[in-house]
């Protein structure tokens, strides 16, 4: 009885080990299937990611062939133009881009605008060209505020990166004491940054804002083929460099100097965070919390051609919505596009306060047979605030910018590129 007992906790023990090696080997055989599993699955991103820098190398090379565009180099210029002195690249942007690989964000402003320069960067991610109007004291203030964003902002990487500063001022105003102001503290320069358009010294002397010199500036420093001229309160949705660079290498036909890429632009509510991708744009139209640009002053200045259309359209990849020249019923477009320094320039005798500034550029491309293209994925939204007609309302200024368009500025342009019958000039 005592041996079957011992044979019985024998076979026990045996069926243990027995159990125990079939489980090892199991093990043995899984751990061995799952790195080979794991090998092939380490090969395919390598050579995937080979094909993709490929790819990219070819788009690169591609796009340098179609554009056929010139580096330039950037250096520092001092230069007296009209009645203006302007400081051309008075603070070179550190990051080099060819011409053909990427679009520059030309914009311009006086010192109390530049805390829009960061959030903008965020969203651009590539070279900005912005001029600066600063004349008398508000040169002291527009050198501390650069000085700020490149040195103290906890993105101020961002600006050293991606910004190329100009300044400019009225010659008869020149302050020998002002230009040789060298601003030291970060705690001084951030105080320049919460001063009021009213406490300024444009303000204070009633001084016009000429926003086309500062157009034209900041456009013909741009170092890229592509420009897109934008007001500095208006941002672009992330990724539409890479993903408009795609679409013109996919697209070689598009790569005219007569074909320019209108984003629509936007006006979202006070409080509200802005929208980065097309879908949340369409969430934010529905709930009524974005409008289109200067729906209360002017809707028919910025709305897009087949506007409704472009709402529910919903594809990702980045093409022409729709595309129509400046002519009856969009004679009072003024569009924000990405075209070219071959494109017309902004006549420089309009000022901001007078409004219409873009209307001329906008007609010249009218009877020069501009195409507009809209894009499908492209948009630009203002700084969280709607506008209202009682803030925009400047009636003197804009009838003299009226008087000028029509009596001056018009009768030179049929002069210098003929009419064409088809085209308005909006007032």
């Amino acid at each position: 009885m005592f041996r079957n007992r011992r044979i019985e906790k024998l076979l026990k023990i045996l069926i243990i080990f027995v159990f125990a090696f079939f489980v090892i080997l199991i093990c043995m055989l899984r751990q061995q299937s799952d790195t080979e599993n794991d090998n092939t699955i380490e090969r395919i991103p390598r050579q995937n990611e080979s094909e993709v820098e490929t790819a990219l190398s070819t788009a690169s090379k591609s796009l340098k062939k179609l554009i056929k565009c010139k580096n330039k180099i950037q250096k520092a210029e001092n230069i007296s133009s009209g009645k203006f002195f302007i400081f051309k690249n008075y603070k070179i942007a550190s990051k080099h881009f060819d011409c053909y690989d990427s679009i520059t964000y030309v914009t311009h402003s006086d010192f109390t605008f530049l805390n829009n320069v960061v959030p903008l960067l965020q969203k651009w991610n590539g070279p900005l060209s912005l001029a600066i109007y600063a004349p008398g004291s508000d040169f002291t203030a527009a050198l501390e505020g650069i000085f700020y964003l490149q040195n103290c902002h906890k993105r101020s990487y961002l600006v050293k990166k991606f910004t190329t500063f100009h300044l400019f001022f009225d010659e008869s105003l020149l302050n020998v004491s002002q230009i040789n102001h060298m601003p030291m503290k970060c705690s001084e320069s951030k105080k320049y940054l919460e001063i009021s358009q009213r406490q300024t010294f444009r303000t204070k002397n009633k001084l016009s804002y000429p926003i086309n010199t500062a157009r034209n500036l900041a456009r013909s420093a741009s170092i890229t083929h592509f420009v897109l001229v934008s007001d500095i309160e208006l941002y672009p949705n992330p990724q539409f460099i890479n993903e408009f660079l795609e679409m013109i290498f996919n697209n070689e036909n598009l790569i005219n100097h007569k074909n320019v890429f209108v984003l629509p632009v936007f006006e979202i509510v006070q409080n509200q965070e802005l929208p980065n991708t097309k879908y949340e744009l369409q969430q934010l139209y529905l709930d009524n919390k974005i409008h289109w640009f200067h729906k209360q002053i002017c809707l028919s200045c910025h709305l897009i051609p087949f506007h409704e259309l472009w709402l529910i359209h919903t594809k990702q990849q980045m093409q022409i919505h729709s595309s129509v020249k400046r002519q009856a019923p969009f004679s009072n477009w003024e569009p924000i596009f990405v075209g070219t320094n071959a494109d017309p320039w902004y006549d420089e005798r309009l000022s901001w306060e007078g409004k219409s500034d873009k209307m001329t550029q906008a007609y010249i491309m009218c009877v020069l047979d501009y195409n507009f293209n809209v894009l499908s994925n492209g948009f630009l939204i203002h700084k969280p605030g709607i506008k209202t007609v009682a803030e925009s309302a400047r009636p003197e200024l804009e009838d003299l910018n009226h008087k000028i368009i029509k009596e001056i500025i018009l009768p030179e342009i049929r002069f210098l590129y003929g009419e064409n019958e088809n085209c308005e000039m909006y007032t």
